[in-house]
């Protein structure tokens, strides 16, 4: 399965103009296939040898998450074209950043459902990896070394949205029930798992929405739950990147590809949000010059 994972991931970044590894990508897919610890016990203690590999960690929804089975996921590209020793996909599909608004003052250790917050706290060993359970990202959560991960990249805000859940709360900035605290409260608790690493949130992409009977309503621009537009989420997950110091891809705005109203078609799938296999290329393009070029590569 590394074989195959490695060629897709180089195969499909080539064919957008740019040539991935394959062998990175057979190490980081090799590095996905161990059972899962029951309760987050991979803490990964400190090692007296330097650590001189490049790892990755994504951690999301289905835009992560698709393409998992043919690697030509999000995750799979943009390790192969880093050239990174390993990553781990924690993408899951319909799972938001936020907690429930009457769970958000929970005990790391009574978390049970799939989070941004309940992630980062089992990877921190404070919470069960039984918070993934369910979902294919289980399989691959005791693939995780603290200690060792060099990036973690944060993808949510789409199902916040959808969801409902507010954006921010000025009395309490990291209350993990809305979007803003979400992602700056997991940020703050893997960087105590992780001091080393670095991060990256990728921002919701720009979106259409239709009715039930298929007649399109608006774009993300327009369209609210009642609490905000898709474009005050993307605008929200900006500023919790600025405050957190971490750096920011943006999917929305069009500052690093041309995704709007005209592009559509080329970007997303018929129903209007998630990407297209182009789609994922062209996300997983930018992420890899965003990361690259924090790291000094040229």
């Amino acid at each position: 399965s590394s074989a195959s994972a490695g060629s897709s991931a180089s195969s499909q970044a080539q064919a957008s103009g740019s040539a991935g590894s394959s062998s990175s990508a057979q190490g980081a897919q090799s590095n996905a296939s161990a059972s899962p610890s029951a309760n987050a016990e991979n803490t990964g203690s400190a090692s007296s040898e330097p650590d001189t590999t490049f790892d990755l960690v994504f951690i999301g929804d289905s835009q992560f998450n698709n393409g998992r089975d043919d690697h030509t996921s999000i995750p799979d590209l943009t390790s192969g074209l880093l050239n990174a020793d390993s990553f781990v996909n924690l993408g899951s599909p319909g799972t938001p950043a936020t907690t429930g608004r009457t769970s958000n003052r929970q005990l790391p250790s009574q978390m049970t459902n799939n989070n941004f917050v309940s992630v980062a706290n089992a990877i921190a060993g404070r919470a069960s990896s039984d918070v993934l359970k369910g979902y294919t990202a289980y399989d691959s959560f005791s693939q995780v070394v603290p200690s060792k991960v060099d990036y973690y990249i944060i993808e949510y805000g789409y199902n916040d949205y959808q969801l409902g859940r507010d954006l921010s709360d000025q009395k309490w900035t990291q209350n993990p029930a809305t979007y803003f605290g979400a992602l700056t409260s997991g940020i703050s608790t893997l960087k105590d798992a992780s001091p080393k690493a670095k991060f990256v949130v990728c921002g919701p992409g720009y979106a259409l929405f239709f009715n039930a009977k298929g007649a399109y309503i608006g774009d993300g621009n327009i369209v609210s739950k009642g609490v905000g537009t898709l474009s005050q989420y993307a605008q929200t997950a900006q500023n919790a990147a600025q405050d957190k110091n971490a750096l920011f891809l943006d999917c929305y705005f069009g500052h690093e590809f041309n995704l709007d109203h005209y592009t559509t078609d080329d970007y997303l799938l018929k129903d209007g949000v998630h990407f297209t296999n182009r789609g994922r290329i062209t996300v997983s393009h930018a992420l890899a010059r965003l990361i690259d070029k924090d790291r000094g590569v040229t």
